[in-house]
């Protein structure tokens, strides 16, 4: 059995981690922002965001976009990214577009350790599923997919539910 592609397909199923299934520290700071840009694509550079005719951009990501996906403040946000900025890990620059947004881009190093994130944490899943077996590994697969369907279902119906609360003009009401 090889333990080692189980855990890069699981890993491959949970991305984006999803609030909620990996509450641990890591996952909701520093580490969870390099995977979140390095999974979602990062901004594009002055540079590349003037030559769009010859390259091809990736999706830009703000500030809000990790507030939002993380469900934590604006505040520890900005913290976390300049944490990480000071670290060469990431840079910030102001949306040629829209003066008023922030995108965020991935640095050369930020890659490189985002990737040395991923590989660590397959590493250790692979390793946990061996310690599990065969069998025991498939089932908490399946089980985990389940709950991360249930969590995406959850968000999909807490947005309705805002939408439509927004188009009848009442306020937000929040279940969670």
């Amino acid at each position: 059995m090889d333990f080692q592609k189980k855990a890069e397909d699981f890993f491959a199923n949970m991305n984006p981690p999803r609030k909620g299934l990996f509450p641990s520290e890591n996952m909701r700071g520093e580490v969870f922002i390099l995977h979140y840009l390095f999974s979602n694509g990062h901004a594009p550079t002055l540079t590349s965001a003037k030559n769009l005719h010859s390259k091809i951009v990736p999706v830009s990501v703000g500030p809000g976009d990790i507030s939002r996906e993380m469900g934590i403040s604006s505040a520890r946000v900005a913290t976390a990214l300049n944490n990480l900025e000071s670290k060469g890990l990431l840079t910030r620059q102001i949306d040629i577009r829209d003066r008023r947004k922030i995108l965020i881009e991935l640095t050369d190093k930020g890659e490189e350790q985002a990737k040395n994130n991923k590989d660590m944490f397959i590493g250790q899943v692979a390793k946990m599923f061996e310690f599990l077996g065969e069998a025991d590994a498939d089932e908490y697969i399946r089980i985990t997919k389940r709950l991360a369907g249930m969590q995406m279902q959850n968000d999909k119906a807490k947005i309705s539910f805002k939408l439509q609360n927004e188009f009848k003009g009442e306020k937000e009401i929040c279940y969670s």
